[in-house]
């Protein structure tokens, strides 16, 4: 019917005339396709989060800014500018404190990640380097951990 197509509000309401067990089947569904959807939009590079701080230790422009869209009526335009973010150290650099951390203490004591052993899990024994047991944009992460 004419009216119907795009009324939320009353599907909604009629949402609420289901036994409450199917509305909560319904909206883990919703939730476990919209989880899907969101992924997939980070690992494509497609997920728009709106305005955000870029934080890292350096920032560069990749390329020249692109203009995308110019509004005919005001002249506004929207202009893309693509950055490199560097968030962390080379992996050479990361070795390098390692080394130096082991020089210094012959005898390391314990596993600085015992109590996160749910997200990290240790690379190769006693070496420093913890790597992610799940992915965030594709990728696992790796990190330098000392006590």
């Amino acid at each position: 019917k004419k009216g119907y197509t795009y009324n939320v509000g009353r599907f909604l309401n009629r949402l609420l005339g289901i036994a409450p067990e199917i509305q909560n089947r319904l909206f883990e569904i919703f939730v476990h396709i919209l989880d899907d959807l969101v992924q997939k939009a980070r690992i494509e590079g497609n997920l728009d989060i709106g305005i955000v701080d870029l934080k890292a230790n350096v920032v560069e422009l990749q390329g020249t800014p692109k203009t995308v869209y110019v509004d005919e009526t005001s002249g506004a335009s929207t202009v893309l500018f693509t950055f490199i973010l560097d968030r962390g150290v080379s992996w050479e650099l990361a070795n390098t404190k390692l080394n130096e951390k082991q020089k210094a203490e012959l005898v390391s004591s314990g596993d600085p990640f015992y109590k996160s052993k749910r997200q990290w899990k240790l690379v190769s024994s006693g070496d420093g380097f913890y790597k992610s047991k799940w992915q965030w944009l594709g990728k696992h992460r790796v990190i330098l951990a000392f006590e």
